[in-house]
């Protein structure tokens, strides 16, 4: 079900009869190469959380919590010298309006009060996680987990505990 392009992509035909899509996309060049995850609501222009300012790999492994912001992917991983965008791939989960607005509404909150950021305890997945489940979706579906395999524990200890 997962879906590799460098450009935005429409529904694919099984979510034709479905007006409405979460859009989960893996970005594996992100956060130092473990990957990073977003969301976007009938859209394949996803939402990430990241820390708010730039530090280094080894300062966000340590997992000290930083000021956090809402990033657009697209935006934040497209070459400005070339326009190429980097590397990623989508999964498509068929929702309703109702879902579609209240994720959305999730995203634009954190977007306002997007909080701290720890690569452990409070991250991308962790941010995926919450949209989705504010529209009522259990998550993403395990076997539709993009690699690296960093992401099925961080997504593992975010469920633990829910």
């Amino acid at each position: 079900m997962a879906q590799n392009s460098n450009q935005q992509q429409q529904p694919s035909p099984s979510q034709a009869s479905s007006t409405h899509f979460a859009s989960v996309s893996f970005w594996p060049s992100g956060a130092g190469h473990l990957g990073h995850i977003g969301i976007g609501v009938d859209t394949d222009d996803t939402s990430g959380f990241v820390p708010a300012t730039h530090h280094s790999f080894w300062a966000i492994l340590t997992g000290f919590f930083f000021r956090g912001r809402i990033q657009d992917d697209i935006q934040a991983r497209t070459n400005p010298t070339t326009g190429e965008v980097a590397s990623h791939s989508y999964v498509h989960i068929p929702i309703s309006a109702a879902q579609a607005a209240a994720m959305k509404q999730a995203i634009t909150d954190r977007f306002s009060h997007p909080g701290s950021y720890s690569l452990y305890f409070r991250n991308c997945a962790g941010f995926v996680e919450h949209v989705l489940h504010a529209g009522g979706v259990g998550g993403v579906p395990h076997s539709e987990i993009f690699f690296p395999p960093v992401l099925y524990g961080m997504l593992w200890y975010v469920n633990s505990w829910r």
